[in-house]
C-alpha cells in the first residue's frame, strides 16, 4: 500500500466513528535558481507536492541561507506565492552572506578579488579599506543598476566596489 495510516476517529458532534486516511504528500521536484552575488546556479529541490512557496520566505540549502525573490508558473502574473505543483522555477538570493567583487586599481594596473561580508555591512565612497594588509580608498560602489561616487551602500545591494591606491602618505592619514 501507500505510505500513511488509517485512523478510527469518533466525531465529537454526532458520536459516529469514521475511518480517516492520512497519506504523506508525494514528493515533487522544483527548479531552483540560486543567486549568490554575481554567480547564479541552477539546481533542483525535492519538496512535498503540497508545499507552498512565498516571496520573502527564507530556507537553508547547501550550507547557506536563501530568500525567495521570484516565482515562475508559466503565466504572466507576478505571484506572491505558489504551490509546488504549479511553480516551474523558484528564484532565490543568498541572504546570510553577500559576495562582492572588488577591483583594485594602482596606476594602470588593476586586480580583482571577491569578499564575503554580512549583508547589512555598509561601505562608503571615499572611506579607507584594508585588503590583505594594504590600504585602499573606495572610489565607487556599483549596485548593478549603476555606479555611484558618493554616499554609502549596504553590502547586499553592492555588486562591485572600485578601489584606488591612495596617492600619498597624507591620503593614508585621512
Amino acid at each position: 500500500g501507500e505510505d500513511g495510516m488509517d485512523y478510527l476517529i469518533r466525531c465529537g458532534g454526532c458520536g459516529n466513528i469514521h475511518t480517516s486516511q492520512f497519506r504523506t504528500p508525494k514528493p515533487t521536484t522544483v527548479a531552483l535558481t540560486l543567486s549568490d552575488g554575481a554567480e547564479s546556479e541552477k539546481t533542483e529541490l525535492e519538496v512535498d507536492a503540497d508545499e507552498v512557496f512565498t516571496i520573502g520566505d527564507e530556507f537553508e540549502f547547501g550550507e547557506a541561507l536563501w530568500r525567495i525573490t521570484r516565482l515562475e508558473t508559466g503565466g504572466d502574473e507576478k505571484l506572491r506565492s505558489a504551490g509546488a505543483r504549479d511553480v516551474q522555477m523558484i528564484g532565490a538570493t543568498r541572504c546570510d552572506l553577500s559576495r562582492i567583487k572588488m577591483t583594485f586599481t594602482e596606476g594602470e594596473h588593476s586586480t580583482s578579488a571577491t569578499i564575503e561580508v554580512a549583508p547589512d555591512r555598509m561601505f562608503q565612497c571615499g572611506s579607507m579599506y584594508t585588503h590583505e594588509g594594504e590600504r585602499w580608498r573606495i572610489r565607487a560602489l556599483h549596485s548593478g543598476l549603476g555606479r555611484t561616487l558618493y554616499g554609502k551602500m549596504q553590502a547586499s545591494k553592492i555588486r562591485r566596489i572600485f578601489l584606488h591606491k591612495p596617492m600619498s602618505e597624507e591620503d593614508l592619514e585621512e
